[in-house]
């Protein structure tokens, strides 16, 4: 059994598993469905890293049903062990999380863009974009990524599959980023 992802889906992981080397703790903020929280556990929860713990967590009842349901689809149960899920707001969570993260996943939620688009292409309906929208999204995005980079001792790798500024390098800009953390900025629109 596998668990489909496209590439673009999966390279703000790998650039988070790069910078990463024995981490004892990992977070994916926006965790759900779970593809990108697989990934991590196949990397992280192997056995030459028997110490690592990896924390989900997502804000949203009906996808932290999705998320619970793939992990017990794909993860194997001795590995489920060492896996926390979470549900709640992230930034909220972290502000009482009692340690710091090696490492940290904020694939923020956003206005999806090439997703709405490809929809509107079946229906022979655009979706329209609204600036609203997608400012509410970035301040969403903003609580997310300082959170992130208060919690964590290691990398934070930010993406996002919006093709608005507003929702990326705005986002980035409007977030100060301590000398400790580093962060990567994906600008991924083919993640669905």
């Amino acid at each position: 059994m596998y668990y489909p992802l496209d590439l673009a889906s999966a390279m703000p992981v790998l650039a988070l598993v790069g910078s990463t080397s024995h981490p004892r703790a990992v977070l994916d903020a926006c965790a759900a469905p779970g593809g990108k929280f697989l990934v991590m556990a196949g990397v992280f929860l192997s056995d030459s890293l028997p110490a690592t713990k990896l924390v989900a967590i997502e804000n949203d009842a009906f996808r932290l049903s999705r998320l619970k349901q793939n992990l017990r689809l794909y993860l194997p149960k001795f590995l489920s062990k060492r896996v926390v899920v979470l549900r709640g707001d992230a930034s909220r969570i972290l502000g009482r999380a009692p340690d710091p993260f090696d490492a940290i996943l904020v694939d923020a939620p956003c206005s999806s863009e090439r997703e709405r688009l490809l929809r509107g292409l079946g229906r022979q309906k655009d979706e329209p974009w609204r600036e609203e929208k997608a400012k509410a999204n970035s301040r969403r995005q903003v609580s997310l990524l300082r959170s992130a980079l208060e919690n964590a001792i290691g990398t934070v790798v930010y993406a996002t599959c919006a093709l608005s500024h507003i929702e990326n390098d705005a986002v980035v800009q409007e977030t100060s980023l301590p000398k400790r953390c580093l962060l990567h900025f994906f600008f991924n629109p083919m993640s669905v």
